[in-house]
């Protein structure tokens, strides 16, 4: 689990307030430091060569480094799927794929959660900023 720490104002506890001489100060209670929590994703490509595949490739016939070629093929392929998912929501391949812009920014800012935030509490006025750390 990924834990991106977050302050917050919420107006329903905020303290924060001007006084003169020996005026009470209110000391409720205030908890404005949660966090998002985002689950952790794992992307991975399948590299294979063959014995068959291996001899012919080696020694002073070797043209090209087969496998290396194979591994350079499996990195762009990796980084062309994770550059695409992280434009979408998160939903893809089984709710497996990493959460990205449009689980970020929704259609309906009121609506759903994100980092385990409710938008329907949080956005709704009470939060006007968050400030990450």
């Amino acid at each position: 689990m990924i834990l991106e720490e977050i302050m917050y104002n919420d107006t329903s506890t905020n303290n924060a307030n001007s006084y003169s001489g020996y005026e009470l100060i209110n000391i409720s209670p205030d908890s404005p430091i949660s966090a998002a929590q985002f689950g952790i994703t794992q992307y991975a490509d399948a590299v294979t060569m063959s014995g068959l595949e291996g001899l012919q490739n080696s020694g002073k016939e070797q043209i090209i480094d087969l496998l290396d070629g194979r591994m350079k093929v499996s990195e762009a392929r990796l980084l062309n799927r994770i550059a695409g998912d992280i434009y979408l929501d998160g939903t893809g391949n089984g709710g497996k794929n990493i959460t990205g812009l449009a689980a970020a920014v929704p259609d309906d800012p009121t609506t759903g959660t994100y980092g385990g935030i409710s938008r329907s509490t949080w956005l709704s006025g009470n939060l006007r900023s968050i400030l990450c750390y």
